[in-house]
């Protein structure tokens, strides 16, 4: 994407900048709200932790962890064409048992206290009501920055048909964990500014998912641009063209459907956000 003009503006306690239409909310330590609840320190509260994780709670011992985060919508827009949150994860290079789980975010239901919770203490959480997913995680791994297409969660936050709580991230999987692989992000907590959890609104302009090359149309080209993109041989595909099925990652799916629909196949599992 091609950076047109940059605004930053630093409030007291927050960062949110512009480029190229976008928007984008990124919480510091005093205005981000997120914490980790950890299944085997029960009575233990991370809200000042830099990184969190999720875990699926294991079978043969007691790990298992939680993440919960909100952000204040008080101050952004209450109609966005697309809102991404972004996460930068941790890298997990080994793992024993457990090396493939699937994360999902869930509602959580009650106020909670950064600051405060802990797992015994844990708002409650529609664990049978997952509002994204599944995100596959395998190892090794090193995803780096990734965007996941919330814009129905937002939206629903916005107009009031689902209190905005926040969400939680777990993996329902089970099994034995021993060096499993972890839904592992940096929090607003982190040193490192850029390294902390954001919004990232897409302004009204028309996107065309699946138009890669931004010539106006779908074609094999753009398949293969993305498929590369896919196995990393290139690293210049746009999120929001390259992502058609909306799971927050360019994969060679994504490249499967573009393919599919330059020559008019069905592509049922295409992005249900794509603007009409």
């Amino acid at each position: 994407m091609k950076f047109f003009m940059t605004i930053v503006t630093l409030t007291m306690f927050s960062i949110s900048y512009s480029f190229a239409g976008d928007f984008i909310y990124q919480p510091d330590p005093d205005t981000g709200k997120d914490t980790m609840l950890n299944r085997s320190s029960p009575d233990q509260n991370y809200g000042a932790r830099p990184n969190i994780y999720a875990l699926t709670a294991s079978n043969c011992n007691d790990s298992g962890n939680i993440i919960l985060i909100q952000f204040d919508l008080s101050s952004l827009p209450n109609n966005s064409k697309e809102v991404y949150l972004g996460f930068t994860h941790l890298p997990k290079s080994y793992c024993y048992s457990n090396c493939q789980l699937n994360y999902y975010f869930y509602p959580v239901l009650e106020a909670w206290d950064e600051m405060k919770v802990t797992y015994n203490t844990k708002p409650d959480i529609d664990f049978n009501k997952p509002l994204f997913g599944p995100i596959t995680l395998t190892v090794p791994n090193d995803y780096g920055t990734k965007e996941y297409n919330i814009t129905n969660i937002y939206r629903a936050w916005k107009d009031g048909s689902l209190e905005n709580h926040g969400l939680a991230i777990y993996s329902p999987d089970g099994g034995c964990n021993n060096a499993a692989v972890t839904f592992s992000v940096y929090s607003s907590d982190e040193d490192n500014a850029t390294r902390r959890p954001y919004l990232r609104f897409v302004s009204d302009a028309v996107i065309n998912r699946g138009d890669q090359n931004g010539d106006g149309q779908i074609n094999i080209v753009d398949a293969l641009l993305v498929a590369r993109c896919a196995v990393k041989l290139n690293n210049n595909c746009s999120i929001e063209q390259a992502d058609v099925d909306c799971n927050g990652a360019i994969n060679i799916i994504d490249a499967l459907l573009i393919a599919r629909r330059s020559v008019n196949l069905p592509t049922p599992t295409w992005c249900n956000t794509v603007p009409k």
